[in-house]
């Protein structure tokens, strides 16, 4: 008798015998009977090594195979081992690529609503994560569990507010949802809600009974994250409710700093409205709600924070003078002035420096002048001695060292450390202009510095030509300066033979 012609019993024997998937899907494509009589085994053979075609169909949309899957395992019994399976579970799959109808069915047919993948996300998680409603509601009828945390703290509802989702932060709290749980970020919803501007799920949120001001990771409040977004209907809801308007984040920066430091003018006039210190964050090396402003160059709110009487000059931290310098502001520098400002205020956490130190690291010689132009002393020194000239000669920096020069900078001042000159640094990295500015304005080419080394010796070490050459002819015409001053006419006579020797 021919294969095609055996009774179904033995066909269906043959496959049961079979040992790979392979192995019977070549079977059964045999011809179209022996198809039709052992495609059921190789359904009922795949389920007892794990389903893998299940999750295929289910993450395809293949309701017809999903419920002939079904269908063939009644009855089937499934090796244990063959459970550990490197696939996501069949119901998670359908999730989250969106297949209802599949959900559903799977879900009639007795599907876990428990089961997770390896990041202990369930299917309720990835529903909400996808943003899908109605999944999210037959979910929770199952009983699915909704306070459940993925590995990084994130639950269902986290992600439904994320996805501006009402209808499902509302079902989700209604079947116990925690409004107050916090992900590995130490967030809550509501700070989710709040940062990105969710009108209508932080209302929600709030009537749930949410906290008003829990802290996220950085310190910072749901007030403090609308505040720095410039809300000012969600800082309104938020202070009704009784968030705190001087709340302080790990770094003592309060929703005033905040707002000033993004230039929220409005939002900067109604927190003061509502009682927020104007100098708030005024301790040791931390920054005040005008130093932000004045930094970050907001005129109009340096003006408004000055006439509400904010510090000009608070002691125990870096001024704001010293921030704008910084940064180059000079119409908030100017404001700052206007209101008496300490044009030569230091703070030793930057290095003891000056505004006028400070605005050498910007180079903007609007600021330098400014500065001069309002008293600032042009030989104050750092931490370690150095000057604004010593500073600008390094740095070749020629303008602003002319500007310091023409305020009456010490041309020959030196630092505390190596005890080198202006002359010195420039001719050093042989920096020929600045070198030719020194020497111009009555610079030493002696001096020696902390280890005995001249400004001439750094040239030559660093052998450019130019540099040395300006520098020995000034050194001889000093010479010969000084000679023909203390009347030595011999040794002018010798010095001038020898030029003219040398001219020939």
């Amino acid at each position: 008798m021919s294969l095609p012609n055996l009774p179904n019993e033995l066909l269906v024997s043959i496959s049961d015998n079979l040992e790979s998937q392979r192995d019977i899907y070549a079977f059964s494509r045999t011809n179209r009977r022996i198809h039709g009589v052992v495609n059921s085994c190789l359904y009922r053979h795949n389920i007892r090594l794990g389903s893998s075609g299940l999750c295929w169909a289910a993450q395809h949309g293949r309701e017809i195979v999903v419920q002939r899957f079904l269908d063939e395992a009644a009855g089937v019994q499934v090796d244990a081992e063959s459970l550990v399976s490197p696939h996501p579970p069949p119901l998670l799959l359908a999730v989250e690529y969106g297949h209802f109808a599949i959900v559903k069915l799977l879900l009639e047919n007795g599907a876990d609503v428990g089961a997770k993948n390896e990041h202990n996300e369930t299917a309720l998680y990835k529903a909400a994560v996808i943003d899908h409603d109605a999944m999210v509601k037959v979910l929770v009828e199952k009983g699915s569990d909704v306070g459940l945390k993925d590995s990084y703290g994130r639950t269902a509802l986290q992600w439904a507010v994320w996805n501006r989702s009402v209808a499902s932060v509302i079902l989700l709290l209604e079947n116990g949802a925690d409004v107050n749980s916090k992900n590995h970020d130490r967030e809550t919803v509501l700070s989710t809600a709040v940062q990105f501007d969710y009108h209508a799920v932080v209302k929600v949120l709030i009537e749930k009974g949410a906290d008003i001001d829990p802290k996220n990771s950085y310190g910072r409040t749901p007030l403090a994250l609308a505040a720095s977004n410039g809300n000012e209907t969600l800082v309104n809801l938020l202070h009704e409710k009784g968030a705190d308007v001087d709340s302080k984040d790990y770094c003592s920066q309060t929703p005033l700093s905040f707002a000033a430091r993004k230039g929220h003018e409005a939002m900067v006039k109604l927190l003061i409205n509502k009682g927020a210190a104007v100098d708030a964050g005024s301790i040791e090396h931390v920054r005040t709600p005008l130093s932000w402003a004045a930094g970050e160059g907001h005129e109009a709110i340096v003006k408004l924070l000055l006439e509400m009487g904010a510090n000009v000059d608070p002691s125990a931290t870096r001024s704001p003078l010293s921030w704008a310098a910084e940064r180059g502001r000079v119409a908030a520098m100017k404001l700052l002035l206007e209101k008496g400002a300490n044009v030569d205020s230091t703070v030793s956490m930057d290095d003891n420096r000056t505004p006028l130190l400070v605005a050498l690291w910007t180079g903007n010689d609007d600021a330098i002048k400014l500065l001069l132009d309002k008293g600032a002393t042009v030989d104050s020194k750092d931490i370690i001695g150095q000057t604004a000239l010593s500073w600008a000669a390094k740095n070749n920096e020629k303008d602003i060292m002319k500007l310091l020069l023409e305020k009456g900078a010490e041309v020959d001042s030196t630092d505390n450390i190596s005890g080198r000159t202006p002359l010195s640094w420039a001719a050093g990295k042989g920096y020929a202009p600045a070198v030719k500015l020194l020497l111009e304005n009555g610079a030493k080419v002696d001096s020696k510095d902390n280890c005995g080394r001249t400004p001439l010796s750094y040239a030559k070490e660093f052998r450019d030509k130019h540099v040395m050459k300006l520098m020995i002819d000034h050194q001889r015409r000093s010479e010969l300066s000084r000679a023909a001053e203390s009347g030595r006419e011999a040794v002018v006579g010798l010095v001038n033979r020898i030029k003219a020797t040398v001219r020939r």
